[in-house]
């Protein structure tokens, strides 16, 4: 499993723990990922992923 695949896993299978670690507070209850592909200009990246958070980005 390549790290971009631990990260995905990680952030759908336990999204608020995850938002509590990158945030460092407490995440709202409704959290989101959002499933968006991206063209690959002019990101150079291997993955980005977005999640929402209550009403927020």
């Amino acid at each position: 499993m390549t790290y971009d695949s631990t990260l995905k896993y990680l952030v759908e299978q336990y999204p608020q723990a995850f938002t509590r670690w990158l945030f460092n507070q407490e995440p709202a209850e409704d959290i989101e990922i959002l499933n968006t592909e991206l063209s690959t200009e002019p990101i150079r990246a291997d993955a980005l992923f977005f999640v929402r958070v209550a009403d927020s980005y």
